[in-house]
């Protein structure tokens, strides 16, 4: 692992590693490196936000990452479909429904985070960014072009410098604790989802040829 690099980046997940292989695309010869406090590769299957991805960021992926390949491993959405009622509801096909019949030109996905993150990680590793995993940032100097990282790995330390230094660590803000930066939020925000173990087909139960044709 090199000592010195442009651009280090505290976090290695989604947004930490796409960066990354952004950054890479635009200038060649930059030095990165990626520093992660879990270990690699990630477990698939894991509850993490960012699983449901909208028609930008699946254009960001393909277009400007170059990330196809990837994204044809995951599932593409059709987006949200409201059912509305209609008498006892026992016909699906009498109830009003909101929402598209095919896929949009551009598409979302439902990813799987950790199969995802690690195909963006091989990616990294592919263009030549270090990528550095089951590390603790232990310190922080920092400076004006010139700043010191202390990377904690095995419990042997390591001191590194970068021109620039990228927060990508999520919740820890590592940066916003350096820089006594957080303020109070007053909005709670709370989410809940759960998954099943198999797949459910909306077409199976209607045998009306025509409304299945149509969705």
């Amino acid at each position: 692992m090199d000592k010195m690099y442009d651009v280090l980046i505290m976090g290695g997940g989604l947004s930490g590693l796409t960066l990354a292989i952004q950054l890479k695309k635009r200038v060649k010869n930059i030095r990165i490196l990626v520093a992660e406090k879990a270990s690699y590769p990630v477990p698939e299957a894991a509850h993490k936000v960012g699983e449901s991805s909208v028609e930008i960021a699946s254009y960001y992926f393909e277009e400007i990452l170059g990330l196809k390949a990837e994204l044809e491993k995951e599932l593409p959405k059709l987006g949200l479909r409201f059912f509305y009622s209609y008498r006892d509801n026992r016909d699906i096909t009498q109830r009003i429904e909101l929402g598209p019949s095919t896929y949009p030109a551009s598409k979302s996905y439902q990813l799987d985070r950790g199969r995802f993150e690690n195909a963006l990680i091989k990616h990294c590793l592919k263009l030549g960014i270090d990528f550095q995993a089951s590390c603790k940032i232990k310190e922080i100097s920092l400076g004006k072009n010139d700043h010191q990282i202390t990377l904690l790995h095995n419990e042997k330390e390591s001191t590194l410098q970068c021109k620039w230094l990228i927060d990508a660590s999520g919740r820890m803000g590592l940066l916003k604790r350096k820089l006594k930066l957080a303020k109070p939020a007053y909005h709670d925000v709370n989410a809940s989802w759960f998954r099943i173990n198999h797949e459910i087909r909306v077409d199976d139960w209607v045998d009306e040829q025509k409304w299945q044709n149509r969705v």
